[in-house]
């Protein structure tokens, strides 16, 4: 089913770059979500999770899990992507597990966009899910499980919250466009990740970054 999208929601959003929408997941689907980013970082990480490991860990893991790739891959929050981006073919670029505990050191030193978090050009559109948190986030993060804040290219994101609230897992997905290359990103972490499936700097993408919507 369509989610038909208000003149007053992509005013809001297109002024500023941001917007949250309630419950676009069920308590059932983030319960499923969770389980499944649990199940794939259990494998991944064989140390203490801490924000910093799950940010390196937590890359590009929605192939290895049926809960994860269902929402990965969901043409319903694609939609909304696409909505209010205006573009009719969205690719996934990359998703990223975020994981808050307290620590001393930031994930990162200042805000940064999606356009410069991705090796993966261009950036169209993103959105961040949140599944667990012990306290109700401020704007522009999503406040309660199951709520997504859905940002555009340019929106700066402070990650410090992250070093600063207890156990807090969020989803982050980022939508490319139909022509999308692999590009040298300095200030991507995971900028030579790509390279392990062959791929070289200046690559276009293909079905290791599949459709999740089109005309």
């Amino acid at each position: 089913m369509r989610f038909a999208l208000t003149k007053d929601h992509l005013d809001f959003f297109y002024r500023h770059h941001y917007i949250e929408f309630e419950e676009l997941l069920s308590p059932d689907e983030v319960e499923a979500l969770l389980s499944g980013i649990e199940e794939v970082l259990s494998k991944r990480i064989k140390s203490s999770w801490t924000p910093e490991a799950v940010y390196r860990a937590g890359y590009n893991i929605w192939s290895e899990n049926p809960s994860v790739k269902k929402v990965a891959l969901s043409s319903h929050l694609a939609e909304i992507a696409s909505q209010l981006s205006k573009e009719r073919t969205l690719r996934l670029a990359f998703d990223q597990v975020l994981y808050g505990a307290p620590s001393e050191t930031p994930l990162f030193a200042e805000p940064r966009t999606l356009k410069t978090l991705s090796s993966v050009q261009p950036v169209i559109c993103g959105l961040i899910l949140t599944l667990k948190n012990d306290e109700a986030f401020e704007d522009p993060q999503p406040k309660k499980p199951g709520n997504a804040t859905f940002f555009s290219p340019r929106h700066p994101l402070s990650f410090d919250y992250l070093s600063q609230n207890l156990s807090t897992i969020q989803y982050l997905i980022v939508y490319t466009g139909d022509k999308a290359l692999y590009v040298h990103t300095p200030t991507d972490p995971h900028t030579h990740v790509l390279k392990k499936q062959s791929y070289v700097f200046g690559d276009r993408l293909g079905s290791s970054h599949p459709i999740v919507i089109k005309p």
